[in-house]
């Protein structure tokens, strides 16, 4: 399953910034919804469902509208509360390490779409990548 998710600098978290509790429980909820609609938005045949027994792992990919150095995974806050929407939208019981095994961040590309953070969220198959 592929989501992707446009977010301009003021909608998104990132790890090392400084900001007020209240501030960042609000862009978290905002961000949950807007993944948990997302994910809504697929039909229902078409939206996976992971379990313990079908573990997943997710790639999340951050594409930046500018062209400077970033490490992406300091847009785990961001990352984490995507993460919370499609559990929201019921593509598991629970985020857990049972049922997703590794989640990793990743350089997407710059954005073509300016001022605009481009968030490409990958759920597939545990077994299709990784064999511990």
């Amino acid at each position: 399953m592929k989501l992707t998710l446009e977010f301009t600098r003021d909608q998104i978290i990132n790890a090392n910034q400084p900001i007020h509790h209240m501030k960042k429980a609000n862009l978290v909820k905002k961000i949950r919804k807007l993944s948990k609609y997302e994910c809504m938005s697929i039909p229902f045949k078409d939206r996976p469902y992971y379990t313990e027994d079908k573990p997943c792992n997710i790639l999340i990919k951050i594409s930046p509208p500018k062209k400077q150095a970033y490490d992406p995974p300091n847009w785990s806050p961001t990352g984490k509360a995507i993460i919370d929407g499609l559990t929201d939208a019921k593509i598991w019981k629970d985020d857990n390490f049972n049922i997703v095994k590794y989640v990793t961040y990743g350089h997407g590309g710059f954005s073509t779409i300016k001022d605009k953070y481009i968030f490409e969220v990958i759920v597939y198959d545990y077994e299709e990548l990784v064999h511990d």
